[in-house]
């Protein structure tokens, strides 16, 4: 699931409320690949990253149950280049 914010975000929390694990990515392929964050269940984890979008999914089957927050700055989301390994840009999916 694709989550785009307004404005590019200064740091994301994120709750896995599920049992199970969870993955944010910064895109579609980083997020069906290794280029992912994965957030064990029952957990909350803060970090510090400028984008304009995520993806989360279940890592495992069953429901997900998650919240965000996320600080954003005054820089709209249009303006955030897109950080993509089709981009040029290495280690990002």
């Amino acid at each position: 699931m694709e989550i785009d914010f307004p404005y590019v975000t200064r740091f994301i929390c994120v709750t896995n409320s599920s049992t199970s694990s969870m993955s944010l990515a910064f895109s579609l392929n980083g997020s069906n690949g290794n280029n992912k964050v994965l957030i064990p269940g029952n957990t909350l984890v803060n970090l510090e990253y400028r984008v304009s979008s995520i993806w989360v999914r279940a890592e495992a089957s069953g429901s997900l149950q998650f919240s965000i927050a996320a600080g954003l700055t005054t820089i709209p989301a249009s303006s955030m280049p897109s950080l993509s390994g089709s981009s040029g840009w290495v280690g990002v999916g």
